[in-house]
């Protein structure tokens, strides 16, 4: 199971200060730091889905799993939390519990050799019969510049349909 304390996954995860496995934007580390402190704000989980909520990155809406019980929430820089909603999403937990690879390392996969691009979302999700992570890029200005799917059990990239 892919289940993470927030010490452990501080471990695999960045911090406000840049990765040293991970180059890239400010904005990219601001993703990092926001998945480590939505599994402070809900030890024990995995993260399934996280989504910018606006272009400043101030914001982020999240969905954990813990316990067999799906938190969404909307996380702000600052660490607090907003909006909490729970449901027994079977489908989302089935997914969590399944999933080996963790969202910052399917993230910081999905990111190699995407210099000055920004990681603004993932999810975790089925394609085809396979487990996935789909990350999605844009540009410094929020161009879209498509995504890059990681597999959920091997941490392998997706090769592109």
């Amino acid at each position: 199971m892919a289940t993470s304390s927030a010490a452990a996954d501080s471990q695999v995860t960045a911090s406000a200060s840049p990765s040293p496995t991970i180059e890239g934007p400010a904005e990219t580390r601001a993703l990092f730091a926001a998945i480590e402190q939505g599994l402070a704000a809900r030890p024990g989980g995995t993260v399934v889905q996280m989504d910018e909520e606006d272009e400043t990155q101030d914001s982020f809406d999240l969905a954990i799993v813990v316990d067999g019980i799906k938190h969404e929430f909307t996380l702000f820089a600052d660490g607090s939390v907003a909006d909490e909603k729970t449901s027994e999403d079977a489908e989302d937990v089935a997914r969590a519990a399944a999933a080996q690879v963790l969202a910052a390392d399917a993230v910081r996969t999905a990111a190699e050799g995407r210099g000055g691009q920004v990681a603004t979302d993932l999810d975790l999700d089925d394609q085809n019969g396979a487990l996935v992570w789909e990350v999605d890029f844009e540009d410094a200005r929020g161009n879209d510049l498509g995504s890059v799917k990681v597999d959920a059990l091997t941490g392998e990239v997706v090769p592109a349909e």
